[in-house]
This record gives C-alpha cells, sequence and structure tokens, in this order.
C-alpha cells in the first residue's frame, strides 16, 4: 500500500445487487476475522476517487481494520448513470448497502469527505441499522426543510455554495471535460493557494473559462495525471450528485426519512476552520439533526484535510474510533 503507487492496493470490480457495477479498494488486515474486526468504509467526494483516501488506507488497515473505499457512483471504474435521477440518496445508499451484502458485512464505521460526507449522513438516515459509527468530513449535513429551497436561494444565504449553481447546471460537465487537469488542479488546493472568491459570484466557471489559475500545491504531476486519466470526459457522473439535490429532497420528503441521527450512534464531524464551502451556521444547523455530534478542529485547513491534514486525519480518526469500539465493547 504505497500512497504513490495506486497499483499497489487490493483493486475490486463487482456487480450488486443493484444492477450498478463497483469499483472499490478492499484492504484487509492481517488476522482479520470475518464478523469480529471492525470494518471501516470511506466515501469520497467530487472531484475525487477511492484514491482520495490513498495516504489514510495504509495507517488503518495497519492499525487492525478491514478498509473498504469505492469509486462512488459515476466516478472511475463504478457505473456512471446519465441521468440525475439515478444519484438521489435513498439509490445511493441502497449502493452502499448492497456492497456490503455482498461482501457479507453485518455493519459498517462509515467515513465521507465533501459529497461523502453528505452520503455518509444520509445513509445513516436511510440505513442506520448497517452503521456502527459516522465520521463527516468537511462538508456538514444540513437539515431538509419542509419547503424546499432551491441552490440558488441556498447560495444567496450562503454565497460560497454559490459553485453548486453552476456544477448543477448542464454547462459543468462540458468544461470540466474539456478542462479535466485544469479542473482538478483549480480544486485541490491548500488554503495557501486557495484561488480567493472561486467558490462565489460564477468564481469557478470564470476560472475555468480563463484557465488563469497557477499550479495548485496538493498535487503533484503523477497523482494529478492519475485523477485526470479515471476522471477525462466523465465529468456528467460526478455533476449529478448537485442535480439530484432537489430530487432527493423529493424522496425523502415523500417517504419522511427520519432526519434525526439517534445519540447512541457514535458521530463526529471534522472541520477544517478556513474552508469557505462549510460555514459555521451550517455546522451549527448540523447539531439539531445530531445532537450527539463530536466536533474535531484544524486550524488553518483548507477544504482538502485528507491531502493537507493527513497524518492527523488518520491519527485522530484512529483514536476517535479506539474510543468508540472501546466503550462499545463495556455496553
Amino acid at each position: 500500500m504505497d500512497p504513490s503507487k495506486p497499483e499497489t492496493f487490493n483493486h475490486r470490480t463487482d456487480l450488486l445487487s443493484t444492477g450498478r457495477t463497483y469499483h472499490f479498494v478492499d484492504q484487509v488486515p492481517e488476522n482479520y476475522k470475518h464478523g469480529e474486526t471492525p470494518v471501516l468504509l470511506l466515501l469520497h467526494g467530487f472531484p475525487d476517487l477511492w484514491y482520495a483516501w490513498r495516504n489514510q488506507i495504509g495507517p488503518w488497515c495497519r492499525h487492525g481494520w478491514r478498509v473498504i473505499a469505492p469509486d462512488m457512483l459515476g466516478y472511475g471504474g463504478t457505473s456512471k448513470p446519465y441521468e440525475a435521477s439515478e444519484y438521489t440518496t435513498d439509490k445511493i445508499s441502497k449502493d452502499l448497502s448492497a456492497l456490503l451484502d455482498f461482501l457479507t458485512l453485518e455493519r459498517v464505521i462509515v467515513i465521507g469527505h465533501d459529497w461523502g460526507s453528505y452520503a455518509a449522513g444520509k445513509f445513516c438516515q436511510w440505513q442506520g441499522n448497517r452503521v456502527q459509527a459516522v465520521a463527516m468530513l468537511a462538508a456538514p449535513l444540513i437539515p431538509r426543510l419542509p419547503v424546499f429551497l432551491s441552490l440558488e436561494a441556498i447560495a444567496e444565504k450562503l454565497p460560497d455554495w454559490n459553485y453548486m449553481v453552476f456544477m448543477a447546471s448542464d454547462r459543468s460537465p462540458a468544461l470540466f471535460d474539456k478542462n479535466t487537469a485544469l479542473g482538478i488542479d483549480i480544486l485541490f488546493r491548500s488554503s495557501k493557494t486557495w484561488i480567493k472568491g472561486i467558490t462565489s459570484n460564477n468564481g469557478l466557471e470564470n476560472v475555468l473559462e480563463s484557465g488563469e489559475a497557477g499550479r495548485g500545491d496538493l498535487l503533484n504531476d503523477e497523482e494529478l495525471a492519475y485523477y485526470t486519466q479515471n476522471l477525462e470526459g466523465g465529468f456528467r457522473g460526478p455533476t449529478n450528485w448537485y442535480r439530484a439535490f432537489e430530487l432527493s429532497w423529493q424522496v425523502e420528503t415523500v417517504a419522511n426519512v427520519n432526519q434525526v441521527i439517534p445519540t447512541a450512534l457514535p458521530a463526529v464531524f471534522v472541520q477544517p476552520m478556513e474552508d469557505p464551502t462549510a460555514p459555521q451556521g451550517a455546522i451549527d444547523a448540523m447539531k439539531t439533526i445530531v445532537p450527539g455530534l463530536e466536533i474535531i478542529q484544524y486550524e488553518g485547513a483548507g477544504h482538502w484535510i485528507l491531502l493537507d491534514r493527513a497524518d492527523d486525519v488518520s491519527r485522530d480518526l484512529m483514536a476517535w474510533i479506539d474510543k468508540v469500539l472501546e466503550q462499545k465493547g463495556k455496553l
């Protein structure tokens, strides 16, 4: 498991009962005991891959845990439905549950970053019986309102979420497909080289069109090439996560899905303090539906904490999970 060599991880691709094919990395530790050894399910966000977790998989597996990191729906080697209706939270959750069924796993510890954080929280709401604990990184789980609030309306209240309006538009896939390496490099940046205003006032779209961005500081040339190779020409699926926002609200509302993650289910949010897409107001709102939420804060950190705070994430979540497992063992 060399983070600089993706081929050194254990890759699998399998057809699930939902009819979708999922590519995933599955790292099994020494002395693994099926049904006893803790299992981590790692969910990435946009525009990412299983590769998001390359720095965490090794440490967590060597700690004695099985680690499963899929390419999420629409990404990499996983199925890429064209229609946004295939990306609603109920269907994503059914896929994750089907993956666990395929691997004959009853319950897992779910960890998500960005859209993966959102998916982790929604998995708890839809399929909470499959989750032992949940860690959500960088993207807060916002409450579902009784009346739908569009991305445009949300962006008026939270200007740094304006980029989501562009992502949900039909313009975004073509621009990212045309400028894949640039688009990835624009986003993967620490707080030191983050392009100010890129998340508001159509900033992301403008930079993609102009190409004036300079080189980011989080991906080396080999890493950028790996992302480009696996995402090039395929941004309809990844951006469908944004287009499915209203559709998911409709499905959840009709099903009257319980939003509250019970205190019996351990939950932690890792908050990068310099991430403009994780405003404090959204995190405060999150606490209303995750009453037992613990928070780990990283001062000076931007959105991509899996990279620029890789060792901290590995260590801190390892300690948190160890604490959770110890407490559960005492029950």
